[in-house]
């Protein structure tokens, strides 16, 4: 019998964790089996890195300018034919751009997250990282970099070698390989714990050494794995300030997973909302805020929430609108093609005020009273409806008491009760209303 070779070994281990699936929600060990995937360095150094001389690794290793989009055309991701994962999925990352996917537990959005990596396989569709289609390639061979939720750090290496370990296998010079570690290390604050290993390190310097050993690289790619959810809220803004300046810095086109909003609206350039497999809507923070294409995306982005009333309409002076409370809120000019007997009417809290002097105003009963220090969140009834307020901080309000409020007609969205659509796009485009009811 052949002797087992560690090679071959570590190939084996690979294939059967990948074989068993269980790269659903990895703990730290198969996070070192994905991290080797996508690093190249699982088993043998795959062909396209195996191909290139000292020479490429050391200029490889220099400042990469190269910047490469991702797209990423009708993705379908089926189990079976009960379980459709993904449904259609149509997204273009522009060169150096940093795109958030964002949405509740069982979106999909790690899903898609893996095909772009390789760990998941592709049912229908393309993906493309620059002009290369990429579905048949090896995770290796793609030319990613990929951060962990767990961080998947080797705990017997010293932080230097975890960030120098893609390097090294990849066959890199040491001289270069020093250099390159030293300068990631200082970009990231961690030169003092280049010597310590990870049991020795907090959270957050884990979590940096994680980046660095992305950032060492220069992949094509860049993908983050929700890669803050394990730390707590100092340490994750610490964090969240610190990737967004070396996206700044570095340019690298960045694929981030995360469920968390804030993150979400503070780290991207655009934003693609996910729901039930599908992209829900994608654009810029400022859009996905304030130009919310469905109620899912206006209720999702947003805290508190938008708040969503379906209101009947009503006809005052021969023009359309709804009721709230006493307040006659005017349906817009431009909807006057919408035929529905009912619309969602919404408001975020910011929208809702305090009368001051105002002459439109209906009275709202205070319920609820959560004082931020900077700002109030106020929860009212106004004639049975419930809505949320963000207001200045205010220290003399009390609950139970009634008093007059306000709503900024400026501020106001309209949506279709049965399509879920925002009337602005949908009257536009008639099929946004059919996509809604796919």
């Amino acid at each position: 019998m052949l002797p087992v070779t560690r090679k071959v070994l570590r190939m084996s281990i690979s294939n059967i964790i990948s074989g068993f699936g269980l790269f659903h929600r990895p703990d730290a060990v198969t996070e070192k089996a994905l991290y080797e995937h996508t690093s190249g360095t699982a088993g043998a150094i795959p062909n396209a890195a195996a191909s290139k001389t000292a020479s490429d690794n050391k200029a490889a290793l220099g400042t990469n300018d190269a910047r490469f989009p991702l797209s990423l055309r009708a993705l379908e991701k089926r189990y079976d034919s009960e379980r459709q994962t993904l449904a259609g999925v149509d997204l273009e990352v522009n060169a150096g751009e940093f795109v958030v996917l964002v949405g509740p537990s069982g979106c999909g959005k790690s899903t898609l997250l893996r095909m772009v990596a390789g760990l998941e396989s592709v049912s229908e569709g393309e993906i493309l990282i620059g002009d290369q289609r990429v579905n048949d390639l090896q995770p290796g061979e793609r030319d990613i970099a990929m951060v962990f939720q767990d961080y998947a750090l080797y705990p017997h290496k010293t932080v230097f070698e975890n960030i120098a370990f893609g390097l090294r296998v990849r066959g890199a010079e040491r001289g270069d390989i020093e250099q390159r570690v030293t300068e990631v290390a200082a970009q990231l604050q961690i030169t003092d714990f280049l010597s310590r290993k990870p049991a020795a390190l907090s959270g957050g310097q884990r979590q940096r050494v994680a980046i660095g050993r992305a950032l060492a690289r220069h992949a094509r790619l860049f993908l983050f794995d929700e890669p803050l959810s394990n730390l707590d809220v100092k340490l994750r803004n610490e964090m969240r300030v610190e990737i967004k300046k070396l996206h700044q810095q570095f340019g690298i086109t960045t694929l981030y997973v995360t469920h968390d909003q804030i993150e979400a609206m503070t780290l991207a350039d655009r934003i693609a909302v996910m729901a039930n497999g599908k992209v829900e809507q994608y654009g810029t923070p400022d859009e996905i805020y304030n130009q919310p294409a469905t109620t899912f995306v206006a209720s999702f982005i947003g805290s508190p929430e938008m708040n969503l009333l379906t209101l009947p309409l009503n006809t005052q002076a021969g023009v359309g609108g709804v009721l709230l409370g006493d307040l006659f809120l005017p349906l817009p000019a431009e909807f006057s093609a919408y035929q529905g007997d009912e619309v969602v009417l919404g408001v975020r809290p910011e929208a809702v005020l305090r009368a001051q002097g105002q002459t439109e105003t209906t009275a709202a009963c205070l319920l609820l009273i959560e004082p931020l220090g900077a700002e109030t969140i106020v929860t009212l009834s106004v004639h049975g409806k419930q809505i949320a307020g963000r207001w200045a901080a205010e220290r003399t309000l009390t609950t139970a008491t009634t008093f007059p409020i306000a709503i900024d007609r400026t501020r106001l969205h309209w949506f279709d009760p049965n399509t879920r659509a925002n009337l602005a796009l949908q009257l536009v485009d008639p099929a946004i209303s059919a996509e809604a009811h796919a």
